[in-house]
């Protein structure tokens, strides 16, 4: 992914690990732990895994029950 080598103040991704086995997702999220340090990271995922990391989590599901 260019976004980690060229870092940018406000970064979105969507579903980044979907295709990623376990070795590369758990290097992904070493990437992002990093990445998130200069930049503010948003991401859409099912991912439980890469939820962990988070500092925030929004579930949309809760959002729609209103």
């Amino acid at each position: 992914m260019d976004v980690l080598l060229n870092p940018k103040d406000l970064i979105v991704l969507d579903k980044p690990t979907n295709d990623l086995d376990n070795f590369s997702k758990f290097e992904f999220c070493d990437a992002l732990k990093s990445l998130s340090k200069k930049s503010i990271v948003i991401l859409i995922t099912h991912d439980k895994d890469i939820m962990k990391i988070a500092d925030y989590i929004i579930n949309m599901d809760e959002l729609n029950k209103s």
